[in-house]
């Protein structure tokens, strides 16, 4: 289609949580939500700060039977993700488990309720959802097909797209999904997206944040405390931090624990560290590297280049690349591309931190949002999806960081 002058779209958000979804479309869109509708019952604690952040919008409770009716052009959804995603272990076979893995995990609940109520009732242009790279896989095809008949049956086509917060400036490796509900026969052809970013030690070198809470929830020691960094210190004897990290962590994210491995320094570093509890963590991480076992690795995570996901188990154990501390909750949020008054004006305490994780990046958001805009602009191609043997349509899959031919329209998962 012919390029034509931007529109201006309104938007509304089910379960925000910290708020990436809401802030990247808000500044993608130009203009504030309409609304923001979730389920306190389940969310209120990890949807607090960004009602507290935009405490002028409309706030719809469904769990109080507050329904959103008025319309918006744009709908976006975070739902929980655990159920499709690879760090969540749990199968659901052990009793206690409350949270499990899979398509038909009591998580996923959500994320097919927002869609039905969003395209039964509200009916938008368009609807965008985030969640864990497994909806785009072989893993979430039993889910997002449920989804995709629920598209179907109201009047819209489905797409996903496969992609990465490192392709859309930040320096993190987080690999994402998103799909969308298109109002309509037709589904849009998105474009690629790889923008540059500034590596992991030069954005927190040249950035200015809030001084707030620190993001460590288990010591508020400096890292310099710890008997494996100190230990590694030694072995690399006249090194500053900076080129240990250079070092170590050039290309990507490692933890203490894995230098110790890769330099085979687990006899020596156990011989060498007294302290009990430490001594008892080398024997059982050497343990589980010998036998090709998953360990539960908490340690100190050094990172130069950039990161991966930030995680419960990757940000609360940041080294900061230059200083003997760990981040800011201010750092974190910096690092999820949220703008820079967000942490100062929250100001989340270090016990909620975990909340950060649960989020997608602003930036992420943004960019798809961008797409979604030109897409209702008619400044991309529109097509006909593929059908079933049973006339409905199939999901139109794009995958953003394939090595070739990134973001050919998909059809069936191979």
């Amino acid at each position: 289609m012919g390029q034509t002058s931007p529109m201006t779209y309104t938007h509304g958000h089910i379960i925000p949580l910290v708020g990436g979804s809401v802030l990247g479309t808000t500044k993608a869109l130009g203009n504030r939500p309409e609304w923001i509708a979730s389920w306190s019952s389940a969310f209120a604690t990890n949807d607090a700060y960004c009602l507290k952040y935009f405490n002028d919008v409309p706030f719809l409770d469904f769990t109080l039977d507050q329904l959103p009716v008025k319309y918006v052009d744009i709908i976006t959804s975070l739902p929980p993700c655990a159920g499709l995603s690879l760090a969540n272990q749990s199968t659901g076979k052990n009793e206690k488990s409350k949270n499990p893995r899979g398509c038909m995990a009591p998580s996923n609940l959500h994320m097919h309720n927002a869609a039905l109520y969003s395209v039964k009732y509200l009916k938008p242009k368009a609807i965008m959802v985030e969640n864990a790279p497994g909806l785009f896989t072989r893993m979430g095809e039993e889910f997002a097909e449920r989804l995709n008949a629920v598209a179907f049956e109201h009047g819209y086509t489905m797409s996903l797209v496969k992609t990465s917060s490192i392709y859309h400036g930040l320096p993190q490796e987080r690999t994402r999904s998103f799909f969308f509900l298109w109002k309509g026969d037709k589904v849009p052809v998105l474009n690629h997206i790889k923008k540059p970013y500034k590596q992991y030690h030069q954005f927190l070198k040249e950035g200015t944040f809030a001084k707030t809470d620190q993001v460590n929830i288990d010591t508020t020691l400096p890292p310099s405390q710890n008997h494996i960094w100190k230990y590694i210190r030694t072995k690399f004897d006249g090194y500053s931090q900076e080129r240990i990290l250079r070092e170590v962590a050039s290309d990507r994210m490692t933890t203490i624990v894995r230098v110790v491995k890769d330099n085979n320094w687990f006899d020596d570093a156990i011989d060498t560290i007294s302290d009990p509890k430490t001594n008892k963590f080398l024997r059982h991480a050497k343990y589980k590297f010998e036998t090709d076992s998953c360990i539960l690795d908490k340690s100190i995570k050094l990172a130069w280049d950039h990161t991966r996901s930030l995680m419960w188990q990757t940000l609360p154990y940041l080294l900061h690349p230059y200083e003997d501390r760990w981040l800011m909750t201010s750092e974190a949020f910096a690092l999820m591309g949220f703008p820079s008054d967000f942490a100062e004006k929250v100001q989340m305490p270090t016990k909620d931190i975990n909340i950060i994780c649960q989020n997608v990046p602003a930036t992420t958001a943004h960019d798809w949002m961008t797409e979604v805009a030109a897409a209702l602009d008619g400044n991309r191609r529109w097509i006909d999806p593929e059908t079933k043997e049973d006339g409905s349509n199939k999901i139109l899959r794009q995958n953003n960081i394939s090595r070739e031919n990134q973001m050919v329209p998909i059809w069936d998962i191979k």
